[in-house]
């Protein structure tokens, strides 16, 4: 794996997270921009094409939603990368809008609920009372 901070030697190299944060305005090009940007990023993973493209999917449902989840009309999006995950962090966000957008209503494009897809997902309080949504993207979803 060739890593995004430069080139690393020794066995802790692969386990290591390597981290990329994009920040975008709400509006027409927030979703092509978070799926492009995790897809990037996906290649310098060991993951399937597939899984690759879901978590592109997660982020563009999460920019599709942006105006509605984010306090300053901004998505921030931090994805951590290690050989055999994807990690997203978004936020902050709105304090219930976490909670909301993995809610039953919220699916990916083309369909399925966001949480089938993630292999783990999360959500903090920040110390200002903002939500702060964690998804992992391994290898494997549960259940499949």
């Amino acid at each position: 794996m060739s890593t995004l901070g430069g080139a690393r030697d020794g066995p802790a190299a692969a386990d290591s997270l390597e981290r990329a944060r994009l920040t975008v305005r709400c509006g027409p090009l927030a979703r092509s921009l978070a799926s492009r940007f995790v897809a990037a990023l996906g290649a310098e993973t060991s993951l399937s094409v597939d899984r690759v493209d879901e978590a592109g999917m997660l982020a563009a449902a999460v920019a599709d939603r942006c105006v509605e989840l984010t306090p300053d009309g901004e998505l921030d999006l931090t994805v951590a990368v290690r050989e055999d995950l994807l990690e997203l962090r978004v936020g902050p966000l709105e304090p219930g809008s976490g909670a909301r957008l993995l809610g039953s209503d919220a699916t990916l494009p083309g369909g399925g609920p966001i949480r089938g897809f993630a292999t783990s997902v999360d959500i903090r309080r920040t110390r200002n009372g903002r939500d702060l949504l964690r998804v992992v993207v391994a290898a494997h979803p549960p259940g499949r």
